[in-house]
């Protein structure tokens, strides 16, 4: 099993159309290293994906609507801890600046 093995498949894909749209056509990592084997290729799924991502390649997957729904529930919840944070913050500065005037205030 190499990287180059999956590097060169892709490499081969580009120039021969009938493999080309096999890998087009598969439907994820495993139906890949299926046709790869098919052909003589031997690489894993992490050397796929490597090669995949060092040429900029993706799975043309369409997501259910759960999996968007799953996906834009995290980016929600990501945006509310972020704001959540900032209110945070925001707040531990009040006190800080509430606790010196309270400082001053009992000094003078």
């Amino acid at each position: 099993m190499s990287i180059e093995s999956a590097r060169t498949m892709i490499e081969t894909a580009e120039n021969d159309t009938a493999l080309q749209k096999q890998l087009q056509t598969a439907e994820g990592p495993e139906a890949i290293l299926a046709i790869a084997s098919e052909k003589g290729y031997d690489f894993t799924e992490e050397e796929l994906l490597s090669v995949m991502q060092e040429k900029q390649l993706s799975f043309e997957e369409e997501l259910s609507e759960d999996e968007l729904e799953s996906i834009a529930g995290g980016i929600i919840r990501i945006e509310d801890r972020r704001r959540n944070d900032e209110v945070r913050r925001r707040n531990d500065e009040v006190r800080r600046r509430n606790d010196e005037v309270r400082k001053r205030v009992r000094i003078g």
